[in-house]
């Protein structure tokens, strides 16, 4: 590791940079700075798009964890996976199952988002 981690401010840790620029302004070392070339290519891994809502009617069970869409529903929302989950069905058997979200659930005057079990039955 470099003694310094800053030329400005001679810090050796980044809390002691942060230290110094909490004390100091550019303007009070600008005629140390030299002009540089830098190109930034920012992507994001967002995908945004207008899609239309789907209302759906469901069944709440008051004693769910999670939850569950349809591959269906997954499919209309183009959902992507991010995760897999563990879960145990109603006769005990465990699979595991594709995870997606986000989804933004809207009821009567709330809003809240949360990600849903896809879970595939045959």
């Amino acid at each position: 590791m470099p003694k310094h981690k800053s030329s400005i401010s001679k810090a050796s840790s980044y809390q002691d940079m942060g230290a110094y620029w909490d004390e100091h302004d550019l303007s009070d070392v600008w005629e140390q700075t030299e002009p540089v070339d830098i190109a930034i290519d920012i992507q994001s891994t967002r995908k945004y798009y207008a899609l239309a809502s789907v209302e759906v009617d469901v069944l709440a069970d008051s004693g769910a964890v999670h939850l569950c869409i349809s591959e269906h529903i997954r499919l209309q929302l183009e959902l992507e996976e991010i995760d897999k989950k563990e879960v145990t069905l109603a006769d005990g058997t465990s699979r595991s199952v594709p995870y997606v979200g986000p989804i933004e659930l809207r009821f009567k005057n709330r809003i809240g988002f949360a990600g849903a079990l896809v879970p595939h039955f045959t």
